[in-house]
């Protein structure tokens, strides 16, 4: 049968209390006599333009459209659409179940070879959002105690680190990458997007580029980057042994006989 829309129209609030509430309260009467099954929108006006056809159809406008968002809804909403409508090209970023791999640019490229063969100390890397690259933001050379420095307190980054120093006698460079990530003053996308490309910047490096990392640190604040931390990350304290709990011996000597407790006609006794 035809469906119908129930508008129910009441006039600003100077109108009497009394009457809208009485309109109020015998409305879901009108609805069952009408038959409820045939009503198939309700909307409220309190002025002419509220029941016009062009009311009636913001109306249904408004109802059709979607629930608004939070501005992190909408960023975690625009990030599914992106990983669903990805383009796989040579210069685009790939979808992988290990995460996103976005293209490192040339100059990073040559900072890395730059770093294996020890003729700079320290790279800093960014993601660019807009492009899907990854980009070199400088190598300065770079001393454990400037490390702390090297952290931006407002965006995420990627290091890698030339850490020299001695351990049990010898000289040691080891190659030390950092993630810096400064909680929440980034962005969702931010955060998303630096925690997927992570393992795949990784991949590459050691495998495309034969760069060996001794240790893989992340942080959220620059502070935490001193001598110490440092070292007790690359070498780490063993852990002491533990001996097994041994059982005690039993006193030393005689402990007498056992008894043995036989049971009726065990001896040839009638039971």
């Amino acid at each position: 049968g035809p469906q119908w829309p129930c508008v129910t129209a009441l006039p600003p609030l100077s109108w009497q209390v009394r009457l809208k509430m009485l309109y109020a309260a015998t409305r879901a009467t009108v609805k069952k006599e009408f038959g409820g099954g045939h009503i198939k929108d309700e909307m409220f006006g309190t002025v002419k333009e509220d029941v016009s056809l062009s009311g009636y159809q913001k109306h249904v406008s408004s109802c059709s459209a979607p629930a608004p968002l939070t501005a992190a809804e909408q960023e975690l909403q625009q990030i599914r659409i992106n990983e669903v409508k990805t383009e796989i090209s040579v210069e685009s970023k790939h979808q992988t179940l290990q995460g996103l791999a976005f293209p490192l640019q040339l100059d990073a490229q040559q900072a890395i070879q730059a770093l294996k063969q020890k003729k700079i100390n320290y790279i800093q890397l960014k993601l660019d959002l807009e492009r899907e690259t990854i980009d070199l933001v400088h190598t300065s050379p770079t001393e454990i105690t400037d490390l702390p420095k090297r952290i931006p307190q407002d965006s995420a980054r990627y290091h890698f680190f030339l850490y020299k120093h001695s351990h049990e006698g010898d000289y040691l460079e080891s190659v030390v990458f950092i993630y810096s990530m400064p909680g929440y003053k980034c962005s969702i996308k931010e955060r998303m997007l630096y925690s997927s490309c992570k393992s795949r910047l990784l991949d590459t490096v050691e495998q495309e580029f034969c760069l060996e990392i001794a240790k893989k640190i992340e942080i959220d604040d620059g502070a935490e980057l001193t001598a110490e931390f440092l070292y007790e990350e690359v070498h780490p304290k063993q852990h002491a042994f533990k001996q097994a709990f041994a059982k005690p011996k039993g006193p030393v000597g005689k402990r007498g006989h056992k008894r043995l407790i036989k049971g009726p006609g065990e001896n040839g006794e009638d039971s």
